[in-house]
């Protein structure tokens, strides 16, 4: 299995007006543990005091590839050709951005390749304070210096993936759970319990102020295992 672990650095949070100025790629093949390609580089945008203080990435570096007319993202989709999925750390940002600039990455056959998110859907079997990349590294002894640079994000990514015993395992199950009905389960728990609610996996909406979590199951059955693991209350809508 070759999973495309990606990861991008923008100008701001908004991908509907804020640009991408970096992205990275790697493809690991599971089967093998390796890692069999990878390509980065920077995107000409204007950027931002607070995206530069961030990434480090500064305006004279996006000024030097203004005229290059090599398109990083072309790359890309030509790894995503040979791919079965992408990941990204806090999926959702990515593909937010990377869609909204038209960039839709299709495997071997033609399909559009499902997103996984290493952040809320992958289980890493330790003890964390939270799920940031850098602290998941650094559980595992993997060097997180570079953060929040693409290509530096997208190996550690990686590297703690080799790590994973059962990661071609867990990928493969979620994979299989796409196809089953989707349900949002809301927390109902006191504040209290928050540090019980993060770990569980479940992601605050700062708009609708509630902690939630989307899971999938084939039945009613299915559904209750899951959410029997909680020690707090919960709510399921769909």
């Amino acid at each position: 299995m070759n999973i495309l672990i990606l990861d991008i650095e923008t100008t701001g949070l908004d991908s509907k007006k804020d640009s991408i100025i970096e992205v990275a790629a790697v493809i690991l093949d599971l089967k093998n543990r390796i890692i069999s390609s990878q390509r980065s580089g920077l995107i000409y945008a204007k950027t931002n005091p607070n995206s530069e203080k961030l990434t480090g990435i500064t305006q004279e570096m996006l000024d030097g590839v203004k005229n290059n007319h090599c398109d990083i993202f072309s790359f890309i989709h030509f790894m995503a050709n040979s791919s079965d999925c992408v990941v990204a750390h806090n999926a959702s940002f990515d593909k937010n951005f990377t869609e909204e600039k038209n960039q839709i990455f299709k495997g071997k056959d033609g399909k559009v390749l499902e997103w996984i998110c290493s952040c809320y859907e992958l289980n890493y079997d330790l003890q964390l304070e939270n799920k940031k990349l850098s602290t998941i590294a650094n559980a595992l002894n993997i060097d997180s210096t570079g953060a929040h640079r693409a290509i530096a994000d997208v190996m550690m990514l990686a590297s703690i993936f080799l790590k994973i015993e059962n990661i071609e395992e867990q990928i493969k199950k979620i994979l299989s759970d796409r196809l089953k009905p989707a349900y949002k389960i809301i927390s109902l728990a006191p504040f209290e319990k928050k540090e019980d609610v993060k770990k569980a996996g479940f992601r605050w909406d700062g708009s609708l102020k509630q902690w939630w979590k989307s899971v999938r199951a084939a039945d009613e059955d299915e559904l209750f295992d899951i959410i029997s693991v909680f020690n707090f209350d919960v709510k399921i809508t769909t």
